[in-house]
């Protein structure tokens, strides 16, 4: 969708490079923390030492992160998408807040997101026809 939008705004709104390698930076910790830290306190039944509290507060604080990353991410590539269907005149734009609110619904952010995704691109294949 972020290469699809840079091509559709003729500008490079997102940075694919530095959009992965954010998500990555997070994600890695996390799962190794998570992986090596919790499930072996876990199954060593250490729940109630420092580390396990130690790395059970770091893995919540990354979980957050992650979250906060992707909602950024959500919310920027729905911005751009509103700032395309508000140029062609589109009725009911996709809106930041119902992204987030999508998001935490199920995760149901991602067919919101396609759906005004496909609006637009039909959009542009038919003005690039033309």
């Amino acid at each position: 969708m972020m290469r699809d939008l840079n091509v559709m705004l003729n500008k490079k709104v997102f940075n694919l490079k530095k959009q992965m390698i954010g998500l990555l930076c997070v994600f890695v910790p996390y799962t190794i923390i998570g992986y090596y830290g919790l499930l072996k306190s876990i199954s060593d039944k250490s729940t109630n030492s420092p580390k396990f509290t130690t790395m059970f507060f770091i893995n919540f604080c990354l979980a957050i992160i992650w979250f906060v990353v992707i909602i950024r991410n959500l919310r920027q590539i729905s911005g751009s998408i509103a700032m395309i269907e508000m140029d062609n005149k589109l009725e009911k734009p996709i809106t930041k807040g119902k992204t987030t609110l999508f998001f935490f619904l199920y995760f149901t952010a991602i067919p919101y997101i396609q759906y005004h995704m496909n609006k637009i691109v039909d959009i542009y294949n038919q003005n690039k026809s033309i």
